[in-house]
Order: structure tokens, then sequence, then C-alpha cells
């Protein structure tokens, strides 16, 4: 009885936003040393967030936790199929729904969002990119009406600079020079844009 009054104790003081800022900095090293972000990260976080719903709100938080943990996830996972993203990803903003649940989940995922996306123009400005992306944007809107497997399998056609020839558009795509957001990153960079005052927020959010 001592046991189970000290749990629900520990429980009752668990701050959801200290959680999952807790798992937005071990994802930021994570990702940001190794480019990756483990399941023994995430899986443990999307358990425990779960598990403290159930205990908050019985039933019925531990299902309002589940849809936002399938919610948060789920861009990312469209994401990961276009090949724009990573597994890593998908699971880390899960585990981060699972733990704030709604409506926490949509400010941060706003920002996170906005964060990732100012992180990948800059790199791909910097990378000198920027035309290349906009083009392949466009051709896949455009390809949208034909269908997601004919827009998400379209290849750019890019031009040797030194000689203006087109090069094989063909040739298998390589990962590596890909524009790539430490999501890990951007993540922990939202949660402490929402835990600082005085800072702007993003409208609506």
């Amino acid at each position: 009885m001592q046991l189970e009054v000290a749990w629900g104790s520990a429980l009752a003081g668990f701050d959801t936003y200290d959680g999952c800022l807790l798992l937005a900095l071990a994802a930021a090293i994570t990702d940001g040393f190794t480019g990756k972000i483990p399941n023994f990260i995430t899986y443990p976080a999307m358990i425990l967030g779960l598990a403290w719903w159930l205990f908050a709100g019985g039933i019925a938080g531990l299902g309002v936790a589940a849809a936002a943990m399938v919610f948060a996830g789920f861009p990312f996972m469209l994401a990961f199929a276009f090949g724009g993203g990573g597994g890593g990803d998908v699971k880390v903003m899960a585990a981060a729904g699972a733990i704030l649940s709604f409506p926490d989940i949509l400010p941060v995922m706003g920002h996170a969002l906005a964060v990732g996306a100012f992180i990948a123009l800059a790199l791909t400005v910097f990378r000198g990119r920027l035309r290349q992306m906009t083009a392949g944007v466009v051709n896949m809107i455009m390809l949208l009406p034909f269908g997601v497997r004919q827009a998400s399998g379209l290849k750019i056609a890019e031009r040797d600079p030194a000689t203006g020839m087109v090069i094989d558009a063909d040739a298998p795509i390589n990962r590596k020079d890909a524009v790539g957001v430490r999501f890990g990153v951007a993540l922990f960079l939202a949660m402490l844009w929402l835990s600082l005052p005085g800072l702007p927020r993003l409208p609506g959010l």
C-alpha cells in the first residue's frame, strides 16, 4: 500500500511538458551527433506517456493520448514514405503526442514544423540548391492529380554546372546529398521557443 501511495504521488507531480522537454533533449543529443533517434528513447517515451494518461484520465485519457500520438506522427510518416524524413522523426513526434496529448501537442507540432522548415530552407540556401528544390516541389504538385505514386517517384533532371548538360535523371538519388533536417534538434528548439517567456509565438498556437 505504501508503495502504491508513493507511486501515485510521483505521478501526481509529473509535468507532461517537462517530460516532453526531456524527450526532446535526448532526441536532440542523439540526432545531432549521430543523425539517428534510437528506439530506446522513443518507445519507452510512448509507453510512459500513454501510461500517464491512463493513470490521470482513465480509458478516456488513454484514448485521447493515443489519438494525439497518431496525429503527431502521421505527417512525419508521410514524409518518411516520400523519402523526406527518417523513421526516428516519426517515432519521436508520436512519443511527444503520447506525452502531451491534446491540445498541448498542437503548438509543439506547429512550432517544431516551423523550426524544421527554417532549418531546411537555411541549409538549402547555404548549399545553393534553392532553385532545384523549388522546381522539384512545383513538379510534384503538378503530378499529384495523376496519383501520389507518380508524384513521389519523380526524379529531377540536373545540369552539370561546368558543361550545362543534363545529368541522367534516372540515376539513383544519393540521399547523402539531400537536405536533411535533424528533427530531434528542431523539436528541442521548438520546446525552448515555447518555454522561454517573451518570445512571440505563431498565430493561433
